[in-house]
């Protein structure tokens, strides 16, 4: 779709709409509430939302806005109102009507897109077990400061089984919409890079025109790239500049190498760093090499925030975001995620939970003592 710049007069007419003569889509409607304001039209591009139209609004509530698209695409309509919510739109060729009303842009009227339509019915339900899954973090917060353990460990079991509930939920949704771009723009965005079977079946289950659609053919080529990089296979060869621009080289030294992927602009990611540092407190640098990679663009604030975080293991990025090198060759898509490598260069887990990643690494400590001692031993007794 070809970028519309509009230039508006003080003393002019200003209403206008967009126009594209060979459009295949149009998206049109009103914005009750706001008759006066700048109205946008955005896509997503390397993980960040981009305004590629917009249109100036005075004295009416009525928008259109038209371009093309090659398959069904999620664009994203908001306001120039203060905190205004970006309401995704899943644009298809066809005339699209959105009935908002300014206050809250989330509980518009989508009308003309089937895969609209399933993407509401979809979010109603997940909706429901994330309302879940936020019940039980606060009663499990609450029950652990009250040292309730036993309610605690009730409360983790709930937990578990509600996410394991989503993703089957998920799973199904896509499975039975095979013929829609909403299968793999939902595998996309709600499953981890990780769950790669669950990935895989959705993607044999889509048609052949969503396989050659614009979410389809990104949903192949990542479960392409995490059947090279999961469990069992060899780390590719990945090199990063650190934070004083010094080339580092991912791959272990002596033990096991922990790759950690975040961002400073993730909360999520930030508490992850405390994971890390307890592994960095536990083992020797022998036993365990940890490296972060940042998803960030700004150098500054990728600096800034290891020092705020106080991160004294390696940290490198290539300033690329989504773009980097790290982590397009290894299929990441949701941050925090870790890789562990063993000491042979071999992927041996991915978003591993604490307790197996650290029982991981004591077998391979305990393992490796049970070896020195008794090479220790032999050599006694060749002597």
């Amino acid at each position: 779709m070809k970028k519309i710049l509009l230039v508006l007069s003080i003393i002019g007419i200003l209403n206008s709409c967009s126009e594209d003569k060979d459009a295949n889509f149009v998206i049109k409607g009103k914005v009750e509430g706001m008759r006066k304001g700048m109205v946008y039209l955005k896509n997503e591009v390397n993980g960040n939302l981009e305004t590629i139209d917009s249109l100036f609004l005075k004295g009416t509530e009525e928008f259109e806005f038209s371009g093309n698209i090659n398959s069904p695409e999620v664009y994203f309509l908001s306001t120039s109102r203060r905190n205004s919510s970006e309401l995704p739109v899943f644009v298809e060729k066809n005339e699209i009507t959105i009935d908002a009303d300014v206050k809250d842009l989330l509980t518009a009227n989508v009308t003309g897109s089937e895969n609209q339509e399933l993407l509401d019915q979809f979010n109603k339900i997940i909706g429901r077990f994330n309302n879940r899954k936020n019940e039980l973090y606060v009663k499990g917060l609450q029950a652990n400061n009250k040292k309730h353990f036993v309610t605690l460990k009730t409360l983790s079991g709930q937990y578990q089984k509600n996410e394991l509930k989503k993703t089957r939920y998920i799973l199904n949704f896509a499975v039975s919409n095979g013929k829609f771009d909403i299968a793999p723009y939902i595998a996309l965005n709600y499953l981890s890079s990780s769950d790669v079977t669950v990935l895989d079946t959705i993607n044999k289950s889509m048609s052949a025109e969503v396989k050659d659609g614009k979410y389809g053919k990104e949903l192949n080529g990542l479960v392409t790239q995490l059947k090279a990089t999961t469990v069992g296979h060899k780390l590719p060869e990945i090199i990063q500049p650190d934070t004083t621009g010094t080339d580092i080289k991912l791959e272990n030294k002596k033990g096991f190498l922990l790759l950690t992927f975040w961002g400073s602009f993730d909360q999520n990611s930030r508490i992850s760093n405390t994971l890390s540092k307890t592994l960095n407190d536990k083992y020797s640098d022998d036993d365990l090499r940890i490296i972060s990679v940042s998803l960030d663009s700004k150098e500054n604030e990728w600096v800034e925030s290891v020092k705020e975080d106080n991160l004294p293991w390696e940290q490198v990025s290539d300033l690329k975001s989504y773009n980097n090198e790290a982590v397009k060759k290894l299929a990441i898509r949701v941050i925090p995620e870790t890789v562990l490598v063993d000491e042979n260069g071999i992927i041996v887990g991915r978003n591993m939970i604490r307790k197996d990643l650290v029982n991981l690494i004591d077998a391979f400590i305990k393992n490796k003592e049970i070896t020195e001692d008794k090479e220790i031993n032999e050599n006694k007794g060749s002597k």
